[in-house]
């Protein structure tokens, strides 16, 4: 793999100031950021159409997991994160999901119905995916929201191709192959202290009174 650094590509061969380059550049940043926000969207109601529809059939395919495949071989798993949000948002215009990004739709789905408004709704719209979860905790503690943790583990490649069959066999056997690998392994640490709780406190008590 080549470690030379990434060309950077040069402007026209114009006269403009580091302000005007600043300018161009800012304006486009903020228009991709308005396209990223309604991406997901977009997304999800294609793809509920397609299904929905069985257009699917049209190209020739044998179901719509078939056709999604073909379609958006790297994006799958957002396809179907992004219907399941949806699916769980209806009670929201589309007027107001073309303003909340993919990120804080997804924390918003798991919001009360009955408080997806007002201030939550607001803060879903301009509030990073922390800011938001820190707002939804506060505002709507029956959601039962959680902050997320990042866990950073160094593994061998044997350790990792382990791992992988884990959360795989977990996903086959709970019939959700679409489970994010989150929920897989904390169904897998919560099967391993259930199946092993009596022999723990068994050992435990021992210890203590060693």
């Amino acid at each position: 793999m080549s470690t030379q650094p990434r060309a950077i590509p040069d402007w026209p061969e114009i006269e403009i100031s580091r302000a005007e380059q600043f300018q161009i550049l800012d304006r486009r940043a903020r228009e991709i950021e308005e396209i990223t926000k309604t991406t997901w969207l977009e997304l999800a109601e294609l793809c509920v159409t397609m299904r929905d529809n069985q257009l699917w059939r049209e190209g020739g395919y044998h179901s719509f997991n078939d056709w999604l495949k073909n379609s958006c071989p790297t994006a799958r798993s957002t396809a179907y994160a992004a219907i399941g949000t949806l699916e769980q948002l209806t009670d929201i215009s589309e007027h107001d999901l073309r303003e909340i990004p993919p990120g804080n739709a997804h924390i918003l789905a798991g919001v009360p119905k009955k408080q997806r408004n007002g201030k939550i709704l607001k803060a879903a719209k301009s509030q990073t995916p922390q800011e938001f979860t820190a707002t939804v905790i506060h505002e709507a503690p029956a959601g039962h929201i959680e902050q997320k943790i990042c866990h950073k583990f160094r593994m061998t490649s044997s350790q990792s191709k382990i791992l992988a069959a884990a959360l795989d066999v977990w996903k086959m056997l709970n019939d959700d192959p679409n489970a994010p690998a989150e929920v897989a392994l904390e169904g897998i640490v919560s099967d391993y202290m259930m199946s092993h709780q009596t022999e723990y406190e068994k050992k435990h008590r021992d210890q203590k009174s060693a």
